[in-house]
């Protein structure tokens, strides 16, 4: 006899039935068939959880005692939307993702939809609290021999069931997966041909099709295998094509530095040594003869003693030409305190303040654009460089994007002290009507 399934992930395109079925008639038939058993229901509000917690309520008050007899009778009493009881003494309880989950434990914990929308779904801080509300109050109200089922579509590949995916990996809680892509792939748990619409008398394969064209077209094509196809990407809504990031951007050691035209230091200045600070970011970078920029990331983060003391450091093995200091504000004293210890160590670095006026997606797109899109980088494979460069592949919704500001001011060092490299592309090129050059000081 196969083994009952305690822990269910279900992914499901939008308007394919999957809150019909799991959050109405599930709900009932659980209720009917275990009328002595507690169940929670939850959604991405309170509002759509008691909405489907009501539709259960009505099935089960309509069909119960005709189809499960006499113990699917629900209390008189205690029929609310947010509760509602069997004369037996199980209860069905309604509540949003997030919230407070109130009473005596449960036998079955139903998720439906726990992300209202893209926003949410972008927002690590959101992602972080729905992971961290099922850990700590929603899967502790749980009976020993207790099931789970977690039904969504999915819009980010570290949602609540890509977190939980990955402690499995790491030794957590085993779940059984189902998945059903709008359009059948290969292996389909249900047997359907490739390319086999899922729900074919609703949406068929052309109206499908006509969508994945309409989101390949707008240029949001992961936008499609997230919600139909429950293939989110590793990086969601990323500024740069990922074909830019191919295994040719590496390179080991660094050529003999006579070798480039011009060498460059930079740095973007945030300090704190806390696992929520930001990044302190090094770009070092050579210009050959050809126009290939080789670069080395340096991301840790350090305090204000590090931070100057790891840029002399470098700057002795790299002696560059420039070195480029983010100085908005307070960063300025950084600079002049680089170039003062530099000038007692007895390399006086040529330091170069930085400030940066404009919207920081502006500016890194419209300077770091055309050299991605032409292969124009070389990247030093080493930790620190590896990290800069998932940074870009993730950015803008990258929590943190230290590593693509210092690469940015790198290039704009090299560009405005050596008047080499090409142009940042315009405002029309990159539909913005606000980019503004940064100033050197």
């Amino acid at each position: 006899m196969a083994k009952p399934i305690r822990r269910l992930f279900v992914e499901m395109p939008p308007r394919h039935g999957k809150s019909e079925l799991g959050s109405k008639y599930f709900p009932s038939w659980n209720a009917s068939l275990y009328p002595d058993r507690d169940l929670i229901l939850t959604s991405a509000t309170d509002d759509l959880a008691m909405d489907f917690s009501q539709a259960a309520l009505d099935v089960t008050l309509e069909y119960g005692k005709d189809v499960f007899g006499p113990q699917a009778q629900v209390r008189k009493d205690v029929r609310a939307r947010h509760r509602w009881q069997m004369e037996v003494g199980g209860a069905v309880r309604a509540a949003g993702v997030g919230g407070s989950i109130m009473g005596r434990g449960a036998h079955g914990l139903l998720i439906d939809d726990y992300l209202k929308n893209m926003e949410e779904a972008l927002s690590e801080t959101n992602r972080e609290k729905i992971y961290r509300w099922y850990l700590s109050t929603a899967s502790t109200r749980l009976a020993p021999d207790a099931w789970v089922v977690i039904i969504a579509t999915r819009w980010h590949r570290k949602d609540l069931i890509g977190r939980l995916a990955e402690d499995m990996q790491n030794g957590g809680e085993r779940w059984a997966k189902l998945r059903l892509p709008a359009l059948a792939e290969e292996r389909d748990p249900l047997g359907r041909s490739l390319g086999e619409a899922l729900w074919p008398e609703r949406f068929s394969k052309r109206w499908l099709e006509s969508v994945r064209a309409k989101y390949i077209a707008s240029g949001y094509e992961w936008m499609w295998e997230s919600l139909y196809q429950q293939n989110p990407p590793e990086i969601l809504d990323a500024e740069f094509e990922p074909s830019y990031f191919g295994d040719n951007i590496w390179f080991k050691e660094w050529p003999p530095l006579e070798d480039f035209v011009h060498r460059v230091q930079t740095c973007d200045p945030s300090l704190g040594q806390t696992d929520k600070s930001d990044f302190q970011a090094h770009v070092l970078m050579g210009l050959d003869r050809d126009g290939t920029m080789y670069v080395e990331g340096d991301l840790r983060r350090r305090n204000r003693v590090q931070v100057v003391g790891d840029m002399l450091d470098l700057a002795r093995w790299f002696r560059p030409e420039a070195v480029g200091v983010e100085s908005n504000m307070w960063q300025v004293l950084l600079a002049d305190e680089l170039y003062a210890q530099s000038k007692a160590s007895g390399m006086a670095l040529p330091v170069w303040p930085m400030n940066n006026w404009e919207n920081k997606l502006v500016r890194i797109r419209a300077t770091l654009t055309p050299y991605l899109s032409r292969g124009e980088f070389r990247f030093r494979d080493t930790p620190g460089t590896r990290l800069l460069v998932e940074q870009l592949r993730g950015f803008p919704a990258c929590k943190y994007d230290d590593g693509p500001d210092a690469l940015e001011l790198a290039v704009r060092v090299m560009r405005d002290v050596f008047q080499c490299g090409v142009q940042r592309v315009s405002p029309e090129e990159i539909n913005d009507e606000h980019v503004t050059h940064g100033m050197l000081m």
